[in-house]
Order: C-alpha cells, then structure tokens, then sequence
C-alpha cells in the first residue's frame, strides 16, 4: 500500500471517529468501529448488525453500530 493511500485511509479514519455520519458506508462504519472491512461483512451476512441495502449499496446507520457495540461489551 502506498504512503498516500495510508494517509488518505488514516485522515478519513480520524474524520470519520471524531465526527461520524448518521448513515455510513461499509468503509466509513469500519473506520468507526476500527475493524477490517472482511470482519464487519462477516457481521453484516450473520445478521449481527443491521444495515440497509440500496440497489447495490449497504448503508450502516450509526446508531446500529453503537448498539452492535453495547451488546458486545463485556
């Protein structure tokens, strides 16, 4: 990976933390919840967090994430 793209992936990543959209997309919910972007569809296809499909696209809204994340403290 080059050093641009790492820079581009760590503004965003720091963007998207500080203030995070009300719906994201499967990238922008990653770098919220600060997993790989194979770890959060895994989540998705087994129905642990909830997501809307527009055509082609998912949408993860916000506050399904938050509530991923409580139910998953420990």
């Amino acid at each position: 990976m080059s050093i641009s793209t790492l820079m581009k992936k760590s503004v965003m990543g720091s963007q998207i933390r500080r203030d995070p959209p009300v719906n994201m997309s499967v990238l922008e919910a990653c770098f919220y919840v600060g997993i790989s972007e194979r770890k959060l569809r895994e989540l998705i296809a087994r129905g642990d967090i909830r997501y809307v499909r527009l055509g082609s696209r998912i949408l993860i809204r916000r506050i399904d994430l938050d509530q991923f994340l409580e139910r998953n403290l420990v």
